[in-house]
Order: C-alpha cells, then sequence, then structure tokens
C-alpha cells in the first residue's frame, strides 16, 4: 500500500440520525458523482471510477458500505488470507460492515457504486419486523452474486443520479427494499416475520382517499405512513395488497389520469402540473409521453378538435 497515497473525501452526507463522511485513500481515483440524503429515509450514493494499480483502505466509517462493481475483475482483499482468493467481477457485490478495516487492491480499471447504509436504518427496521435489534451486516459478503439486491442498487442508482425530483416516493421505497434485502440475506438479524395479512376493503379504500387528496402534494414514504398512521416499512408491505401495485407506481398513475381529466377540462397545463404533483410542466410532459405516447399539447388539442380526450 503506498504511504503517499492522496486522501479524497465525499462530501459530509447530512441524514435525520447522524452525520457521516466516507473517505477513502486512493492511488488514482476520481469521484464521477455523488448524492446525498436530503433527510428522510434516502441512501447516500457515489459514483467512483480508478484506473489501474489501486490500493484502497477502508478506516472502520461508522456506516455500512455496499458496493455494486460495474467494471474490473481484478479487485481482491490483500489484509485477509481468508478472502485472498475471491475477486471482483461485473454485477457482484461486497459489503463492508461500519467499522470493520480493510485493504484491497487492484489491478484492473474499476468502476463501482458505493451506497452508504446507516446502521440506525437497520437497527429500526430490524426492531419493527423481528422485535430484535440484532442487525449488524456479516463481514464475509466479499464479491457475491446477489441479483435481487443488484437489480434494487442499479435501479436506486438510476434514481439517485437522475433528474427527476419527484422520485422521491421511488427512492424511498427502494431503500426500504434495499434495507430489507440487507436484513434478510446478509445481516444477524433473526428471520423477519410478516403474515402478510391481506388490508381490508375499509383499509384499501381509506389509502386510496389519502393519495387522492393529496396528490398536488411531494409524496414521500414516510408522509404517506404519517397520513395513513402506519410506519414506513409496514406500508411498503401491505400498498401493494392494498393497491394492487406498487405505491410509487399508483400515484404515478392517479396523478397522470387527473392531469388527463383537467387537460379536457381546459385547465392551462402549467396549472395542471402544479395541481396534479409534478415539479413542472416538462416534468408532467415526460411522464405522459412515457406512459401513453402522447404530450399535454397534444390531449389538449384533441380535445379542442374532438369534443373529448
Amino acid at each position: 500500500m503506498s504511504a503517499s497515497a492522496p486522501n479524497l473525501t465525499l462530501p459530509v452526507f447530512d441524514g435525520p440520525a447522524e452525520q457521516f463522511i466516507a473517505t477513502a485513500r486512493f492511488q488514482s481515483a476520481r469521484l464521477v458523482a455523488a448524492r446525498g440524503t436530503q433527510g428522510g429515509w434516502a441512501i447516500p450514493v457515489a459514483h467512483w471510477q480508478s484506473r489501474l494499480g489501486n490500493d484502497v483502505c477502508t478506516a472502520g466509517y461508522s456506516h455500512h458500505t455496499v458496493i455494486l462493481q460495474r467494471a474490473g475483475n481484478d479487485v481482491r482483499r490483500v489484509d485477509n488470507p481468508r478472502f485472498a482468493s475471491r475477486r471482483s467481477a461485473p454485477g457482484r457485490i461486497l459489503i463492508i460492515p461500519a467499522g470493520m478495516e480493510s485493504a484491497w487492491r487492484s489491478s484492473d480499471i474499476s468502476d463501482r457504486i458505493h451506497f452508504y447504509v446507516r446502521p440506525a436504518l437497520l437497527h429500526a427496521l430490524a426492531r419493527e419486523t423481528t422485535g430484535q435489534n440484532a442487525s449488524d451486516l456479516r463481514d464475509d459478503r466479499i464479491f457475491i452474486r446477489d441479483d435481487y439486491l443488484r437489480l434494487m442498487l442499479e435501479r436506486y442508482a438510476a434514481v439517485a443520479f437522475g433528474d427527476d425530483p419527484s422520485a422521491t416516493l421511488e427512492r424511498d421505497l427502494l431503500t426500504l427494499q434495499i434495507a430489507l434485502r440487507l436484513l434478510d440475506r446478509h445481516s444477524s438479524a433473526p428471520p423477519r416475520v410478516d403474515p402478510l395479512v391481506p388490508p381490508t376493503d375499509d383499509e384499501s379504500l381509506r389509502l386510496r382517499d389519502i393519495i387522492e387528496a393529496h396528490l398536488s402534494e411531494p409524496l414521500t414514504l414516510e408522509r404517506v405512513a404519517t397520513l395513513a398512521g402506519t410506519t414506513p416499512a409496514a406500508l411498503k408491505r401491505t400498498a401493494p395488497r392494498a393497491l394492487g401495485q406498487s405505491l410509487h407506481q399508483y400515484v404515478l398513475d392517479r396523478r397522470l389520469e387527473r392531469a388527463r381529466q383537467l387537460i379536457a377540462q381546459g385547465n392551462p397545463l402549467a396549472e395542471v402540473a402544479l395541481e396534479c404533483g409534478f415539479s413542472s410542466q416538462s416534468h408532467m410532459t415526460n411522464r405522459m409521453r412515457a406512459r401513453w405516447g402522447v404530450t399535454p399539447g397534444a390531449l389538449r388539442d384533441l380535445h379542442c378538435t374532438n369534443g373529448r380526450v
């Protein structure tokens, strides 16, 4: 390891429970992009790239680090003979638990996404889903294959680095999916108990009414859970059974349908976008084009021509 390797420090990520900084020692690496938490349930994420001959030391941070390897076939741990034979590969996942010190060496170009998970999030979910606090991540998850977790991490990175300001709800749901997967497959937590009790008709109707009444607001998982008198983790489990689809998809569908109705009534497009909870008219246009292959302006023109949409 090179003693003269420069320090590269990520921005401070502010969370509801703590502040933490991810710092690493690299010989030749660059931080491509980073996104902080901005409060709520978000997981800070950073995109790193490094060239050949890269040495890395982790210093026992206060957060867990989950790394999705996107490129690079020869990254290995060099401070523990137990893992000396394990090598990275695109799509493999590396988990570095909070407090663990380690040393790594790469003889290949490396491209990876780091996800910084607060232990407090896993502890809270473990208490709610298992009744126990034990939720330490295992220290033997070195370049493992977990296709479900990989897909969730890839989608989370796409949302985090995307330009959709209304993706908060999807981001929150993905955060819980990632955290629950870590608890289920990669931690010391006992198995979760999920009785899968279907919601009653009244509970389903109440959740739909709550969403309908607040469509114009920036909805987060925590906000909807508070309005529904439940917890984010419980809402994440029950919403698909109550709504027939994911909470994020249901909210988007309702916003688009309300927008269609308001456009048919001749309301200005910019006002329709705000009334339906879109961050801007262009955001509504992008969502409508992706869903129906038509723009709000085209819908308005069609209504003016035919008298209906």
